[in-house]
């Protein structure tokens, strides 16, 4: 069976920051998963120095960079001439069936109701905003560049929560995980579990206590059934299952899990370097991980492993970030011979953390399987 056809069309200039920290990045990398790009472009003022250095990632990504001219000084033509393309493409390749409009600030409602009504799957994705409240009802589905503050964050985590209990509470029969994600999406078709740092829907409802997930009989779906027991059945103090609740702790705090090998090489890469900004900072290691020397001290690393490893040292606040009257941040890396302690006390702050709100007993001896090991070589880095 052939996999749905996709078009993505991105206003780089509206969604500047958002590129780059690797939302578009992490944007291709999901849509891969479910179908085959076959249109990408990127539009901008490319000669702006604040989009220029977006160039080579962009380059790589895949995409067209087409430039859009500025006749009028504060006049983004990108508007224009991104919708004269999405309509000029739709018609033209037919077979397209998902457009995929990453445009920031600007309303194009009208763009994507016509869309649809020539039959097009429509993704739009943009900043919260009341802007992006009134245009994502006429998408598809809608992605948010921004993430939600923590508390709101977790206040919507828990009423979505709720809501699935309520589903599977008053249907009394289990239904099948599509079904239920299918309206939640009706609800808020900016649903999405990965929000919360869920890698997929059944992980995101196996972590909904009172509700028993397990393989229907024909093997082909997966089902959910409220069981107002479970919670307090589920109860251990096994260790392995108290690990696992320390791990969901931190995944749902969006810790990277980054692997131990290349949080050293990272710091020896790091250690001692000049402030530079996010986006270059990252293009240079995924360039020096390319390079003779890199491949002998990072083998095998992604750009995507990069970019985790660099969170990691983020979280464990090991850069010191500046940021300049453009709004540009500025990195500079602060990491010391303890910095591998650092980043398990980092971990075991946000665990203890975590268990206080769950009013769970905290047993540093069950996060230690979650925890960097610290050697003499690490030390003298």
């Amino acid at each position: 069976m052939d996999k749905t056809k996709i078009a993505i069309f991105v206003d780089v200039e509206n969604l500047t920051q958002w590129v780059k920290e690797d939302g578009l990045e992490k944007l291709v990398n999901d849509l891969s998963e479910k179908g085959r790009i076959v249109t990408r472009k990127a539009y901008g003022v490319w000669s702006s120095p604040h989009i220029q250095k977006l160039q080579a990632p962009l380059n790589r990504l895949g995409f067209d960079l087409v430039h859009s001219f500025h006749p009028v000084s504060g006049k983004n033509s990108a508007d224009i001439q991104l919708t004269m393309d999405v309509l000029e493409n739709a018609i033209r390749v037919t077979d397209i069936e998902q457009i995929v409009l990453a445009t920031g600030d600007s309303d194009f409602s009208p763009l994507f109701r016509r869309l649809r009504e020539m039959g097009k799957e429509v993704l739009g994705v943009g900043p919260r905003s009341p802007l992006s409240e009134s245009v994502k009802s006429s998408c598809t589905r809608y992605i948010y560049t921004d993430i939600a503050e923590e508390q709101d964050a977790q206040s919507e985590l828990s009423e979505v929560r709720a809501l699935v209990e309520e589903l599977l509470e008053a249907n009394a029969e289990p239904m099948p995980l599509s079904a239920i994600k299918n309206t939640l999406m009706t609800r808020d078709n900016a649903f999405d579990e990965r929000s919360w740092g869920y890698t997929n829907f059944s992980a995101f409802m196996r972590d909904i206590p009172n509700i028993d997930i397990y393989q229907a009989e024909n093997k082909t779906h997966w089902m959910a059934l409220f069981n107002p027991v479970r919670s307090a059945e589920a109860s251990s103090d096994e260790p392995e299952e108290v690990t696992e609740q320390y791990r969901k702790f931190l995944r749902k705090m969006n810790w990277p899990f980054a692997s131990h090998n290349l949080i050293v090489n990272l710091h020896s890469a790091l250690f001692g370097t000049d402030p530079i900004e996010v986006s270059d900072l990252k293009e240079n290691l995924v360039q020096y991980v390319s390079s003779e020397k890199g491949q002998k001290l990072i083998r095998g690393a992604t750009s995507s492993d990069i970019k985790k490893g660099l969170r990691t040292l983020q979280k464990a606040q090991l850069f010191e970030v500046t940021e300049d009257q453009q709004g540009n941040k500025y990195w500079q890396y602060k990491g010391s011979s303890n910095y591998i302690n650092e980043i398990n006390n980092a971990a075991i702050a946000r665990v203890q953390s975590a268990c206080d709100k769950e009013e769970v007993v905290f047993n540093q001896k069950r996060l230690e399987p979650l925890l960097y090991p610290t050697t003499c070589k690490e030390k003298m880095l």
